[in-house]
């Protein structure tokens, strides 16, 4: 177990969440911007029936940028697409991409909405065996698995022999006289996978940084690409780019010319599922995983398109650059364009570079598809696959069989870009299957009206156009990626990629009948399902703001976690919450803590002036919840403190528990726990303190309107007559501006005073108190990093 630091509004200060539930293996940690809960990941492995292994360590700016760069998009533009400018020409690959993008955009979406109801690292072919029909549930999710551990397990060494290609051209860069060798692209390419595959093994923590500075890397480099292009390119000119569709290859008809080239784009913005593989290793995996999906997708779609066309305004002479000793294209391109060796040089490098961060990313994808499938029985030597580094939280043993696959494949592609084409296709292939039965099981639910699991990214009734644009596109694409690049091939120009795949199928389906069938029971059999979901939000029904996870969440902590107050002044203060469950109507009272009494714990532990002071008084806290601000009074100096809430049992009880593990047993005639319901100005208790507290303080009390009037009426009866003493008010926004505008409005006119109010956000930036904000139209989102903090006193005649 670990402590969570959670986002408050001190710099020196923290609270913490410790799991004290059944699931111990959980990295739990802050998500920046969201405040991170793990019984949300922990309840979505509960239901999904997994154990967690996988150590969490991915935010959503991490996983976004792991998308990023394994997308990898306007890279793999510069490098691949012209080689099948034969089928299609300039206009082709410009409108083909677009195409592209478009169809893939509807893919994501569907794809994005199942990560967020079953975040899991299978993936696929969890989904399909939780969607699909009863019937087909085991042999389809099975058939997936397989397509899926095939679509990216060729995945890797693509981008491995990319790379390498990458270095041997560097090297004809540097050293004319040097004359590539088949053999030395699949040395290259065994090094370039070791290197990527020792990171993931011995430097996995570090991964999350490594995105961050592979994404800086990936958009200077975009930048630095396409300004030099675009300065100082020959640009040809615009409508033969946008028009020039060629049929070099003699199809007889030029839109059949331009679908076989969709091998090239149809490749480089593969990968919608690539981070759901990750998701047992992100925090708050069901909001951030679909939000990182939908974010990164925008940004490869943009950068590869821009630099598509910008790639074919300035090819030159096509017959030339195709030519060149370096083996790329883009290279001869890029030092006919700075005619400068060190130019290119730099240029090279950087490229080579980001195909390393890509090829870390991409053994982390492979692996984790491999591994997710083997534990739920899958593949054969299902057990030695699937075990996990204690240490580490790797799968090291599917991590290796990554690096075997991947070296095995460089063997055989040795001085043949008809095997490198056909390991390509191979991957594209498998992965489009599995895109096509997901989507496919999820539209027929639709059609059959049956219920989803909760989501947090649910389309809606957008769904079904998603569902049916995505199948459609991929359908289509999916056929002309079996098609030979010309016409009457022969075993050389060949796509050999059907027979691969075929034979793929046919080994799976003979394993499954004579062993699979008897050990894999599909995902299904272990999911938990809930007996009452609440119905899932519908995204596109809300502000566009909510797409991404900037919303603060303001409570911590439930009735399995320990909540760890962090105070240089008092050390570490642990809270547990109530279980209230046996008084439903109770529930949400004394089952967080919530910002605004952390920030009231910071405050009053600070004391910025005289009137957040509460040494030497007597304290009153209403609405205790778990006890910390009476606990911080106590510890502060208080005279005497009284730590009141509503006079349920388990909420005075976890109150108790916390009070007497906080606070030293010679302190503890200096405070008294008392069940208190407001707006009660007659029982002993209220009658033997009335007019007797100088400071009275309430955190997060005011979210009920209907009781307004009864606690300005306990806090007025309450509170010391003299013209020192106070009424120390936090609230957060989360249940809205006008319910705290109400309280404020009684109060006032009950006969109290502001002193002072004010807001605050979580960064510690302060504006003025306002009821109403931007027309009363104020984004929840961001309405929700705010608090308002007031200072009240009895009006003076």
């Amino acid at each position: 177990m670990q402590e969570v630091p959670l986002d408050n509004y001190a710099k020196d200060k923290n609270a913490g969440v410790r799991d004290v539930g059944s699931d111990q293996d959980s990295d739990v940690q802050q998500v920046q911007g969201r405040n991170y809960d793990p019984q949300n990941d922990q309840r979505d492995m509960k239901r999904l029936g997994k154990k967690q292994e996988l150590k969490r360590r991915f935010r959503f700016f991490s996983i976004a940028g792991f998308v990023v760069v394994l997308g990898l998009t306007w890279e793999f533009s510069l490098t691949t697409l012209v080689f099948s400018l034969s089928n299609g020409g300039t206009a082709g690959s410009i409108w083909l991409v677009l195409v592209v993008c478009f169809g893939m955009f509807f893919v994501m979406l569907s794809m994005a909405e199942c990560a967020s109801m079953a975040p899991t690292s299978g993936g696929q072919y969890h989904w399909v065996s939780e969607f699909a029909p009863a019937h087909l549930q085991r042999p389809l999710s099975y058939a997936v698995g397989w397509l899926c551990a095939l679509g990216w397990q060729c995945a890797m060494p693509t981008v491995a022999y990319v790379g390498a290609q990458q270095v041997l051209a560097l090297i004809a860069v540097c050293d004319e006289s040097y004359v590539i060798q088949g053999w030395h692209g699949a040395l290259m390419t065994m090094a370039f996978v070791l290197a990527a595959i020792s990171f993931n093994t011995f430097a996995i923590g570090k991964l999350p940084i490594l995105e961050g500075l592979a994404v800086v890397l990936h958009v200077f480099g975009f930048v630095a690409f396409i300004v030099i292009m675009w300065v100082m390119g020959p640009r040809a000119n615009a409508e033969v780019t946008f028009t020039n569709f060629r049929d070099d290859n003699d199809w007889g008809n030029l839109g059949l010319a331009t679908l076989i080239g969709i091998v090239g784009p149809a490749t480089t913005y593969l990968g919608a599922d690539s981070a759901v593989h990750l998701a047992e290793e992100l925090k708050d995996a069901s909001y951030v995983l679909p939000r990182a999906m939908f974010s990164a997708a925008i940004i490869n779609y943009i950068t590869g398109f821009v630099t598509t066309v910008t790639f074919m305004f300035n090819l030159g002479n096509l017959e030339d650059i195709l030519a060149s000793s370096t083996g790329q294209p883009w290279v001869a391109v890029m030092y006919n364009i700075t005619g400068s060796k060190a130019a290119t040089i730099v240029l090279v490098i950087v490229m080579t570079v980001m195909y390393f961060f890509c090829g870390v990313n991409q053994v982390t994808t492979s692996s984790r598809q491999v591994f997710a499938f083997a534990r739920d029985k899958g593949l054969p030597f299902h057990r030695f696959l699937s075990k996990v580094r204690p240490d580490s939280g790797v799968p090291a043993n599917s991590v290796y069989v990554t690096l075997v696959f991947t070296c095995l494949i460089a063997l055989i592609i040795i001085g043949s870009v008809t095997a490198f084409n056909i390991i390509l296709s191979v991957s594209a292939t498998g992965l489009f299957t599995s895109y096509i039965i997901v989507i496919s099981t999820v539209l027929a639910k639709r059609f059959r009206g049956e219920k989803f699991p909760a989501s947090q990214f649910n389309l809606g009734k957008f769904g079904y156009v998603a569902n049916i644009i995505g199948i459609c596109f991929l359908v289509v694409a999916w056929l002309f990626l079996f098609f030979p690049p010309v016409p009457h091939p022969d075993p050389a120009t060949m796509n050999w990629a059907v027979l691969v795949y075929g034979v793929v199928i046919i080994f799976a389906l003979a394993y499954y009948l004579i062993h699979g069938r008897h050990e894999y029971d599909g995902p299904v059999e272990y999911v938990i399902a809930p007996d009452d979901e609440e119905e899932p939000e519908d995204i596109f029904a809300s502000a566009p703001g909510l797409i991404f996870p900037d919303d603060t969440r303001n409570m911590h902590g439930d009735d399995r976690s320990l909540i760890v107050y962090k105070s240089k002044r008092f050390g570490d203060i642990e809270l547990r919450t109530a279980n209230s469950e046996q008084e439903a109507d109770r529930q949400l009272f004394a089952h967080y803590l919530w910002n605004a009494g952390i920030k009231m714990a910071e405050l009053i532990s600070s004391e910025p002036d005289a009137r957040w002071t509460v040494k030497g008084e007597r304290v009153l806290e209403l609405g205790a919840g778990v006890g910390l601000n009476g606990i911080v009074a106590t510890l502060a100096g208080a005279r005497e403190v009284v730590i009141s809430d509503y006079p349920a049992e388990p909420v005075l009880d976890s109150i108790k528990r916390n009070v007497k593990a906080a606070i030293p047993q010679r302190l503890s005639n200096l405070y008294t726990i008392q069940g208190y319901a407001w707006g009660d100005v007659t029982s002993h208790f209220a009658a033997d303190n009335a007019n007797s507290f100088t400071r009275i303080i309430a955190a997060d009390c005011y979210w009920m309107p209907h009781e307004h009037d009864n606690l300005v009426q306990s806090m007025i009866h309450m509170l010391h007559p003299s013209p020192d003493a106070r009424i120390l008010a936090i609230a957060g926004f989360h249940t809205g501006r006008l319910k705290l505008a109400n309280f404020f409005d009684v109060a006032v006119s009950q006969g109290l005073e502001i002193e002072e109010i004010y807001e605050e956000d979580i960064d510690g930036n302060q504006r003025e108190w306002a009821k109403k904000r931007h027309g009363g139209r104020e984004d929840p989102t961001a309405r929700k990093k705010w608090l308002v903090i007031a200072v009240l006193k009895r009006k003076q005649p």
